[in-house]
C-alpha cells in the first residue's frame, strides 16, 4: 500500500511539471505576424501571446487607423490568414490623399499651421488645428464657441472649409470664497481670475490641478455658474495644517560653570497674516560649542503685483572655528501649474573665530547672483502616492578668499544644486524615490566653505552636518507601507558619494545606510521615528554605530 501511494503522488508530481512545462511552452512559444502589402511583405513582428486570433485582429485595427490618420482615407484590410504559428495581415493601402484648399470665416491664416497644400493628410493635425482654434476662442471668453466642417474631396485632395459660431463673450465677475482665509489679491493672482476680464475656460479647468500645488489651501469643491455673460467661481477652500512646532530643550553647566542652554527649536507658520506667506524658524544647539540658526520667509503677490519676494538668513558656528553667515534675498514668479521661478542674491560671510592660522579654514566673502525653480505636485503632504517634487538653484558670482590676509584675491565662484523626489504608488503602500546633489566649484575651498551634510534630512545613518563636501550625490528608495493616508512604517536605503576635504586634497567617498522608520499620525501630532545603520566605503554595518532618530511635530 505504501509503495502504491508513493507510485501516485511520484506519478501526479510528474504530472505537474509535465503541465506545467506544456503551459510555460505554449506561452512562450513565438509567434509571427506579416504585414502583406501588393504581394509584399512591408512589415513582420514576433511576439509570445496564446491568444493569437485576439492580438492579430486588435493589431490589425490598430493598423488601419494608424494610415487612415496619415492620408491613406480607403486603407482596409482584405483579409487576414492563418497557420500553425503564423499569420498575414493583407493591406490595401489605396491612395494617399492630401491637402488642398483651407478656408475659414474666421482670422485664420493657413501659412500658420500645418494643413498646407500638398502636404500628407495627416488627421492628427486636422484634430490638433481644430483643438487650438477652439482652445483660443474659449481661453477669450467665448466659452460656448462651436466649430463646424465641411470636407470636399476632389480626387485624392482634401478641401477643407470651417464655420465658427462664437456665441456671446463672458467675462468674469466675481469669486465667492471665505475671505476670513485668504485676502482676494492672493486668490486672484492664484487662479488667474480677473474680474472683468474675458473668462477663460483652460483656467476653469484648470483649478483643481493649480490648487494640488498650493501647500496652504485645498480645494473641496469647485462651482461655476453663468448669469447674462457675466461668470462667477464660487470656490470652497479648506486650509491645511501647515502651522508646525517641535523642540527640545536643554539646560546645562559648561567648563566656566555657567548655565547654558542647549537643544532644537523647529517653528513653522503659515497664512498667518492672510496673505498666503510661509515663515520659518529654526535653531539648533546640540552641541554646545556649535548652533544653527535659520530664518526664511516669503510674500507672495507683493502690492497686488504679480511678483512675490522671499528673504533667507542662516547663521552657522562651528564649534571655535568658525561663523558662517548666508543672507539671499529674492524675487518671486509663479507659474501657475508650472511652478515658480525665483531671481536671487545670496551674499556669504565666513569669519575665523580663532587666531590660530590654519590652511583648512580661512575667512571669505562672496556676492552670488542666480536662479532657483521649484516644482510641487504632490497629492498628500506627509505620505505621497503620486506626483513629484522639484527644486533646483544655480548660483555664480565672486568670491574673496582670506580676504583678512594681505594674500587676498578674487575668483569666479558657481553652485548648483538639484533634487527631485518621486513616489510610486503600490497596492498597499508606495516606493518613495529620492535624488540629491549639489556642487561648489572654486580654485580655492576651505572646511568653512563647504556643504554640511549628513543626518536625517539627506543622509541617514550618519551625524548630522557631520560631513564637509565640496559635492554631493544622494539616491534614496522608500518601501512604505501605508497606515492611513498619513502614518506608515518603512525600510529604507541611502546611497551617497561625496567628494570631502581630506588632509591635501578631496577625496570621493562612498556612503551606505539602511534601516528602518515609522511615522505616525496621531491627535496630538506627527511621532517618526527612525533606526538607521551607515558605513563608509569598504568598512562593515557596526550595530554599535546605529543612529536612532526620534521626532515629534504638532501641528496647528
Amino acid at each position: 500500500m505504501k509503495y502504491k501511494i508513493h507510485n501516485i503522488i511520484k506519478i501526479r508530481f510528474l504530472f505537474i511539471i509535465a503541465f506545467t512545462l506544456f503551459n510555460l511552452q505554449i506561452y512562450s512559444q513565438k509567434n509571427t505576424l506579416h504585414v502583406i502589402e501588393n504581394k509584399n511583405c512591408v512589415q513582420t513582428k514576433t511576439f509570445k501571446n496564446a491568444d493569437l486570433n485576439y492580438y492579430v485582429n486588435h493589431f490589425a485595427e490598430k493598423l488601419k487607423l494608424a494610415y487612415i490618420r496619415k492620408g491613406y482615407i480607403a486603407c482596409s484590410i482584405d483579409s487576414i490568414t492563418w497557420k500553425t504559428n503564423n499569420a498575414s495581415i493583407f493591406l490595401n493601402k489605396g491612395f494617399e490623399y492630401k491637402f488642398g484648399k483651407l478656408s475659414c470665416d474666421f482670422n485664420c491664416i493657413s501659412s500658420k499651421t500645418e494643413l498646407k497644400p500638398n502636404r500628407s493628410a495627416n488627421f492628427k493635425k486636422i484634430e490638433k488645428f481644430e483643438s487650438n482654434i477652439l482652445s483660443y476662442y474659449r481661453s477669450h471668453g467665448y466659452l460656448n464657441a462651436q466649430l463646424s466642417k465641411n470636407t470636399e474631396f476632389d480626387s485624392a485632395i482634401i478641401n477643407l472649409n470651417y464655420h465658427l459660431e462664437q456665441n456671446d463673450q463672458f467675462f468674469f465677475d466675481s469669486i465667492v470664497f471665505d475671505k476670513k482665509l485668504i485676502s482676494y489679491n492672493y486668490i486672484s493672482r492664484f487662479t488667474g481670475l480677473r474680474l472683468n476680464e474675458p473668462a477663460n475656460y483652460l483656467k476653469l479647468q484648470n483649478l483643481n490641478t493649480a490648487f494640488k500645488q498650493n501647500q496652504i489651501f485645498s480645494l473641496d469643491s469647485l462651482k461655476i455658474t453663468y448669469s447674462k455673460k457675466k461668470v462667477k467661481a464660487h470656490l470652497h477652500l479648506k486650509q491645511n495644517k501647515k502651522n508646525s512646532f517641535n523642540g527640545i530643550l536643554g539646560i546645562q553647566s559648561n567648563k566656566q560653570n555657567k548655565v547654558e542652554a542647549t537643544g532644537k527649536i523647529e517653528l513653522s507658520l503659515a497664512n498667518t497674516l492672510k496673505q498666503g506667506e510661509k515663515i520659518i524658524f529654526e535653531w539648533n544647539k546640540t552641541n554646545p560649542l556649535s548652533q544653527q540658526l535659520h530664518i526664511a520667509a516669503t510674500f507672495p503677490y507683493i502690492y497686488k503685483t504679480p511678483i512675490g519676494i522671499k528673504a533667507d538668513f542662516e547663521l552657522r558656528k562651528q564649534d571655535s572655528s568658525y561663523t558662517n553667515t548666508n543672507i539671499m534675498t529674492g524675487l518671486l514668479i509663479p507659474f501657475s501649474n508650472w511652478g515658480e521661478l525665483s531671481v536671487n542674491v545670496l551674499s556669504r560671510n565666513s569669519i575665523i573665530n580663532t587666531k590660530t592660522d590654519s590652511i583648512f579654514i580661512k575667512s571669505s566673502k562672496a556676492i552670488l547672483y542666480g536662479l532657483g525653480y521649484n516644482f510641487y505636485s504632490f497629492n498628500n503632504f506627509t505620505n505621497p502616492s503620486s506626483g513629484w517634487l522639484l527644486e533646483t538653484s544655480i548660483l555664480l558670482g565672486q568670491k574673496n578668499n582670506d580676504y583678512s590676509n594681505n594674500s587676498s584675491y578674487k575668483s569666479l565662484q558657481s553652485e548648483a544644486q538639484l533634487l527631485i523626489q518621486r513616489p510610486i504608488k503600490l497596492p498597499y503602500g508606495n516606493i518613495f524615490l529620492s535624488s540629491n546633489s549639489g556642487i561648489i566649484l572654486n580654485d580655492s575651498l576651505n572646511a568653512n566653505n563647504l556643504y554640511p551634510i549628513g543626518g536625517i534630512k539627506n543622509l541617514r545613518g550618519f551625524n548630522e552636518n557631520s560631513i564637509f563636501a565640496k559635492s554631493y550625490a544622494i539616491f534614496s528608495c522608500e518601501g512604505r507601507l501605508s497606515i492611513d493616508s498619513e502614518s506608515y512604517v518603512y525600510l529604507f536605503y541611502d546611497l551617497g558619494f561625496t567628494n570631502e576635504l581630506s588632509t591635501y586634497n578631496f577625496l570621493t567617498n562612498k556612503r551606505q545606510a539602511f534601516g528602518l522608520g515609522l511615522k505616525l499620525n496621531t491627535k496630538a501630532g506627527l511621532v517618526h521615528i527612525s533606526y538607521a545603520l551607515g558605513k563608509l566605503n569598504s568598512e562593515n554595518y557596526n550595530i554599535k554605530s546605529g543612529k536612532i532618530h526620534i521626532g515629534y511635530v504638532n501641528k496647528f
